[in-house]
């Protein structure tokens, strides 16, 4: 079914090992270097999430394929207060990101990132980690 076929791709798209595989302390720097790559983003996960809203099956199935390979694993490897929480801010900050540069692309997110824009989401991906609460 289209259904099952969208769920396939899902999960195939959605793999949270690629950013559970960085080291913490480098997890700012290492992570927008992965995104800003041109290759990276060619296929992305984020339009078929914002395309699957429109439809209550297929958002029913991005919304539980998202928690279950996304959420849940990030949230293990935060293992440490607000994890859960912690787990939403990175979704957020990349679908952002992502957002502004494939869907709706901003010339300030195109093509090379200015420095003080890589190191402003830098700073925002690492405070993730860092942040206290």
């Amino acid at each position: 079914s289209k259904e099952k076929l969208f769920e396939s791709a899902l999960s195939e798209l959605l793999d949270a090992s690629v950013i559970t595989n960085i080291e913490k302390p480098e997890f700012g720097r290492e992570l927008v270097a992965l995104f800003a790559q041109s290759e990276q983003y060619r296929v992305n996960v984020l339009p078929m999430l914002v395309l699957a809203a429109g439809d209550p099956v297929s958002r029913a199935i991005a919304d539980r394929q998202l928690r279950e390979l996304v959420i849940k694993p990030l949230t293990a490897w935060f293992d440490r207060p607000n994890a859960e929480e912690r787990a939403a801010r990175v979704v957020l900050l990349a679908s952002g990101f992502f957002l502004y540069r494939i869907l709706y692309p901003l010339p300030a997110w195109e093509g090379t990132l200015a420095p003080a824009s890589r190191k402003w989401l830098e700073r925002a991906f690492q405070s993730v980690i860092d942040d206290a609460d």
